[in-house]
């Protein structure tokens, strides 16, 4: 899935619609029950041949396990139905998995954030966001990340920037999509020096291959050339594209 969204600057923004790798990914059981050890790691092996619908009945077989189980169970549900695109179920799983937990599953709340974004509900993906950060105490690089995206998609350069740039913080300094981000609000800011810096910085990262980064970088320094000037202001597209 591509999407794009045409904004009144010259950077492109990188928004993971999705996921950052291994956020929908089958979660193993720790607990300490047989049966249900049993029935994930039964659903995680046709998971990971993409056998989604028989991963589901070899998770539901864990439901009747103790509430740890029961949880990873219903989580895994969810990344299954997520992936045979049934959306709105896996919300439902994962509203399931996060109250067996008591709001204390950082990993489903943060993947209902992504889902509930996919069915365009804004509101309730931010509050999963929040309760992500809240759930890895305040850890949650990725949640971070996706709290920038929404407050960027509203106009909330400020707000975006600071948490772009804490989700860098967080990942210690391995995030090289927050720091793209965080030079584009710097830039819409005109803070052009600072904006540079941190394009060159995601490009590295990368190893020289993130074409957004050094498309922005390339843009930005012909900005710190023509200080004063706006003729390519309007060119700028916020690209949505899933990081698999």
């Amino acid at each position: 899935m591509l999407k794009k969204f045409l904004i009144p600057v010259l950077f492109a923004l990188f928004i993971a619609m999705f996921t950052p790798p291994a956020a929908h990914a089958a979660m193993r059981d720790d607990s300490g029950d047989d049966d249900a050890r049993q029935s994930i790691r039964e659903g995680n092996e046709k998971f990971a041949r993409g056998r989604y619908e028989e991963a589901v009945e070899s998770y539901r077989k864990a439901l009747a396990g103790p509430f740890e189980s029961v949880a990873t169970a219903r989580y895994n549900i969810g990344v299954c139905l997520y992936e045979l695109g049934r959306t709105r179920e896996a919300v439902a799983a994962y509203r399931e998995a996060v109250r067996v937990r008591r709001g204390k599953y950082s990993k489903a709340s943060y993947a209902l954030g992504v889902a509930l974004e996919d069915l365009g509900e804004w509101a309730g993906a931010e509050a999963a966001y929040r309760e992500a950060v809240g759930a890895s105490g305040g850890r949650s690089a990725e949640a971070h990340y996706r709290l920038g995206v929404l407050a960027a998609r509203s106009g909330a350069n400020e707000r975006a920037a600071a948490l772009f740039k804490r989700a860098v913080e967080i990942s210690g300094d391995r995030f090289p999509t927050a720091r793209n981000n965080l030079g584009v609000m710097l830039a819409l800011a005109g803070r052009h020096r600072e904006a540079e810096r941190e394009f060159a910085a995601a490009l590295a990262q990368e190893r020289g291959f993130y074409e957004d980064a050094r498309r922005n970088l390339a843009l930005c320094r012909v900005l710190l050339l023509r200080q004063g000037t706006t003729d390519e202001v309007g060119r700028l597209t916020l690209t949505a594209a899933p990081p698999r």
